[in-house]
């Protein structure tokens, strides 16, 4: 067989990154080189805005020094915020009379908003809970027993996803309720109770 073509089937068959940004972290890659956590836009929910400020805490000290405790307490920030803004949604723009459309067989946004939302909230918590799983509990800060290594992504890299999923998750998905949400509760507010 010519070099070429081996060359050709061996490029086909290695499997490709997913960026070369990702690509670029290996195992030697110190967490700490990852860019930190980029703006995260206000919901114009002070609550909500809070509970992304803590989040991002939480991702910064994962960041800093990544162990199986840093990644829980992301997962504790990821939850509290998670059931607090899916409840207000739900309350508050995915109602019944919202979802109703989905349930006749009829298109609805409002369903399919709430469908894609909910489950990138399960995928970015089910991504940290499979590390953390990997993980022993009270090891180094840092160093390469801080991570266990075998058939699992490299520590930076990791890092690197976790964030910006967490960045393209709050700037893109929470940014589209973002403004019909802070009217529906602001008129909320303006009634009055009885």
């Amino acid at each position: 067989m010519p070099k070429r073509m081996k060359r050709a089937l061996a490029a086909k068959a290695s499997p490709k990154p997913e960026s070369d940004e990702l690509a670029s972290y290996t195992n030697k890659t110190p967490t700490t080189s990852v860019a930190p956590l980029a703006e995260i836009h206000s919901v114009h929910i002070p609550d909500l805005d809070e509970e992304h400020e803590e989040c991002g805490a939480a991702l910064a000290q994962m960041r800093d020094a990544p162990t199986k405790e840093a990644i829980l307490r992301v997962i504790e920030a990821y939850t509290k915020h998670f059931a607090h803004e899916e409840a207000l949604l739900d309350q508050h723009l995915y109602t019944k009379d919202a979802m109703e459309a989905s349930s006749s067989g009829s298109f609805s946004a409002a369903a399919s908003a709430r469908r894609s939302h909910f489950a990138d909230h399960q995928k970015m918590i089910g991504e940290l809970r499979a590390r953390a799983a990997q993980l022993p509990e009270g090891g180094p800060q840092t160093g390469p027993k801080a991570w266990i290594y075998a058939d699992t992504e490299a520590p930076a890299a990791f890092v690197h996803r976790i964030l910006r999923s967490f960045e393209h998750h709050a700037n893109v998905y929470d940014a589209n309720y973002s403004e019909p949400l802070a009217a529906r509760l602001k008129e909320a507010e303006a009634v009055p109770v009885q």
